[in-house]
């Protein structure tokens, strides 16, 4: 149908439409304003743990959005908050500058004291391949992912070896993963509605269960592969709640418990390997002191310069690399700090 006899289908609106009309305007312009208890939940978090007391911590946080929408739509919020200031609140979304995505990686690894950024506002582009969890322990999701696949991806950027992050009483190193639940939930978590409904609680509340079971199947197996995938999937596009998928995740997971004990006896390998990696250090004098008298005298009978030392506050013997000449400058590539582009000193030159 032409437009012009489409057009012919509409009349103009009346006066009480234009008032409506103008009326549901206010009210958006009022609603664009104000934030809801989501995001006020956050900032409080934030206010709590990385600026506490309107002074920023070492503490830092790894927030994952589902949409790049709403990455940009919470980075204004925060940069209205003071959240955004000296480069204190960072991105990382699919698409971006692969230098700048690196420069970013390199800012968040590095220590709190060198790199001022204490947040980093991420996409699932930065929930695969990345090692961030080098001064993090922290991660939220703002916007949970249909694909439980993507929560073990997400939380794998800090919940990985290497993490130094917060110590327990046991001696073990934590990491503390969030995600937003409705008030009262612990009342209602034992009773899950068997069918699809409208109300928000009721789509936590299943959030709820299958997060619970993923971590107990992570506990279990390391990984849980896409055993929940397809129920969640069931669950958003609203076709009913349905937890034999939960239990289907259990009994396919039985057969593979076995490879448990097989784990725990590499980990125990693994241990003896480093116990004895450290009494060959032993065995073979590998002190800071001596390795520092091997560089020396191997510099002497190369006829480079000496080693540069520097004062220290900690009274600890600290060095810089003098500029080496012809196939030696090659010993400094690599050394220079990939936020700060500096050559680090070494302190005692420990191994």
């Amino acid at each position: 149908m032409p437009w012009s006899a489409a057009s012919l289908l509409f009349s103009e609106p009346s006066a009480n439409e234009l008032a409506l009309l103008k009326q549901m305007r206010a009210w958006a312009g009022t609603a664009s304003g104000q934030l809801d208890s989501k995001v006020n939940c956050l900032i409080d978090w934030l206010n709590t743990h990385i600026r506490s007391g309107k002074k920023w911590t070492n503490e830092r946080v790894i927030i994952f959005t589902e949409y790049r929408a709403t990455q940009n739509w919470l980075k204004e919020i925060l940069a209205q908050q003071g959240f955004t200031k000296n480069r204190r609140l960072l991105t990382m979304y699919g698409g971006m500058d692969l230098k700048e995505r690196e420069d970013v990686k390199a800012a968040f690894q590095s220590s709190p004291e060198v790199s001022p950024v204490r947040i980093l506002l991420a996409t699932d582009a930065a929930a695969e391949g990345l090692n961030l969890q080098n001064h993090c322990y922290r991660l939220i999701h703002y916007e949970i992912p249909w694909n439980p696949n993507r929560l073990e991806q997400r939380n794998g950027r800090i919940d990985r070896h290497g993490q130094k992050g917060f110590l327990a009483a046991n001696g073990e190193r934590q990491v503390f993963v969030y995600h937003f639940i409705s008030q009262g939930y612990k009342q209602r978590q034992q009773s899950l509605p068997s069918s699809r409904s409208s109300d928000l609680d009721a789509d936590l509340e299943f959030l709820l269960r299958v997060a619970q079971k993923v971590e107990t199947i992570r506990e279990d197996l390391g990984s849980y592969g896409t055993v929940l995938a397809d129920d969640v999937e069931q669950a958003m596009l609203g076709r009913g709640y349905s937890m034999p998928g939960v239990s289907r995740a259990d009994t396919n997971a039985e057969p593979v418990r076995k490879m448990l004990k097989f784990e725990r006896d590499l980990a125990k390998q693994i241990d003896e390997l480093l116990d004895q990696y450290r009494e060959t250090q032993r065995e073979l004098r590998l002190s800071p002191d001596n390795i520092r008298k091997v560089v020396e005298v191997g510099l002497a009978l190369a006829e480079q310069p000496p080693l540069i030392p520097i004062p220290h506050p900690s009274g600890k013997p600290v060095f810089t690399l003098p500029a080496l000449k012809h196939s030696w400058a090659a010993c400094a590539e690599g050394l220079e700090h990939p936020h700060t582009k500096e050559i680090p000193d070494s302190i005692g030159l420990r191994v």
